[in-house]
């Protein structure tokens, strides 16, 4: 009887490799431009005031990727 444990770990590593790629969420800046930040971040940000919605949010040296 053949072992599992090479199937095993060859899925195990896909489910980890699943987990560390993350897609870049577009985020749109009035009167300003559109970035693009990892979704590994957390939520976008949206709305204004002291609590927006998310915490995601593009910083100073961010670079757009439209305008």
């Amino acid at each position: 009887m053949s072992s599992n444990k090479p199937a095993t770990a060859v899925t195990l590593a896909g489910i980890l490799a699943a987990r560390l790629t993350s897609a870049d969420i577009p985020i749109s800046v009035q009167h300003d431009a559109t970035y693009s930040l990892s979704e590994f971040h957390g939520l976008p940000c949206s709305g204004e005031g002291p609590d927006p919605a998310g915490n995601s949010c593009p910083k100073a040296g961010d670079v757009a990727t439209r305008r």
